[in-house]
């Protein structure tokens, strides 16, 4: 058997911790690397209760589920009528308007938005969105994955 200094068996040590950290880190649910994603391959998933007066569709676009922990991106299909009620966010918010027309509101004001209009929504700011009576409204939601307060 060779024997090996005891230095560089102190060396040897550390780049296999090193390894063993970064494997358990890639294989874990923090993904290291870029991800490009398909919406049309994305399921849209009915949410209701909570914050929402109905039932929505939501698409996960990037979030926990793709190694995400500092962005949450989602698609928000509001049908007619369907809004969230007054809450409010731990970190700022914008909404990304898709299509059809809906409101964004805080306690304030209501805004008429349209595809291509963007909100924004500061920390703390207590608000509502959703669909008008007479439309269907989608929106991308781009935020902080954080506490929603409602």
């Amino acid at each position: 058997m060779t024997k090996i200094s005891d230095d560089l068996r102190k060396k040897l040590n550390r780049l296999i911790r090193a390894r063993l950290i970064r494997e358990k880190h890639i294989r874990g649910k923090r993904r290291i690397g870029m991800r490009i994603i398909r919406i049309e391959d994305i399921p849209e998933v009915p949410r209701s209760g909570g914050i929402f007066t109905g039932t929505v569709g939501i698409k996960s676009l990037v979030g926990p589920e793709v190694g995400a922990r500092d962005i949450s991106v989602a698609i928000v299909h509001f049908p007619k009528g369907v809004k969230n009620t007054f809450h409010t966010h731990t970190y700022d918010q914008a909404l990304y308007i898709l299509s059809g027309k809906g409101i964004i509101a805080n306690e304030k004001q209501e805004v008429i938005v349209t595809e291509g209009m963007v909100g924004f929504i500061p920390a703390g700011e207590m608000h509502w969105h959703g669909a008008t009576d007479d439309s269907d409204f989608s929106h991308i939601s781009i935020l902080r994955p954080e506490q929603t307060k409602g």
